[in-house]
């Protein structure tokens, strides 16, 4: 089954050592952590160029690593995007489907667009 408990990854929240680490420390390893991800996308690694200040901004108040179970949703129609999203392990499949009423809406169509995420790839869902 699809629910089966997987091996979890420690999250940076359960590990207490990293409350007590001065900011600036904090700042620096969230830049080493996050910047080959963001780097990924255009925008971002535009700013890199511009002003790599900013981008560590970025990677230490904005980046937060998220773990799904297989077939768990992370986008649902009808709700308010809230983020990006890096895979950095294991697959992804975004699957999307559309609904449309066929001429005089006697019939209706449903059409699904699937695309896999691969690693070095990012993902996100319009507002």
């Amino acid at each position: 089954h699809a629910y089966i408990k997987q091996k979890a990854r420690v999250r940076e929240e359960e590990i207490t050592f990293f409350t007590q680490l001065p900011e600036t420390l904090l700042i620096q390893m969230h830049s080493e952590v996050y910047m080959p991800c963001l780097s990924q996308h255009t925008v971002f690694e535009f700013f890199s160029n511009l002003d790599r200040s900013f981008l560590r901004r970025v990677a230490h108040v904005a980046m937060t690593e998220n773990g799904y179970l297989i077939g768990q949703d992370i986008f649902i129609d009808g709700t308010q995007a809230s983020g990006l999203y890096f895979p950095v392990q294991g697959r992804m499949q975004y699957e999307r489907v559309n609904s449309s009423k066929m001429f005089h809406g006697l019939d209706s169509m449903s059409r699904s667009v699937r695309h896999k995420v691969r690693l070095e790839e990012w993902i996100s869902e319009m507002s």
